[in-house]
């Protein structure tokens, strides 16, 4: 096989050292038990939202919701056109 050009052979290089230098903090990690301890905190850690604060955002989007269902139907009950009254003055248009 030929040789790669000048840019793609300098990111291969890279990507193997970057390897190297990944597979030795593993060994590390591993020898003194750094690495299973580290994957049983990530186990515990608690989710990065509150649970609190996902029900307050589902709240607001109810209430906004509501609150503009209620627009639209206070404006779709409008009267439109000519409105005619009785009243004790007599009639009025």
């Amino acid at each position: 096989m030929g040789r790669l050009p000048g840019a793609v052979e300098q990111t291969e290089t890279r990507r193997s050292e970057e390897l190297v230098v990944s597979l030795h903090m593993y060994d590390q990690l591993r020898s003194d038990g750094s690495l299973k301890r580290a994957l049983r905190k990530a186990e515990r850690a608690p989710p990065t939202m509150n649970h609190n604060v996902l029900y307050l955002v589902i709240a607001a989007l109810v209430v906004a919701t509501v609150v503009f269902g209620h627009q639209l139907y206070q404006e779709r009950q409008k009267a439109t056109g000519i409105g005619i009254n009785v009243g004790e003055r007599g009639i009025s248009i």
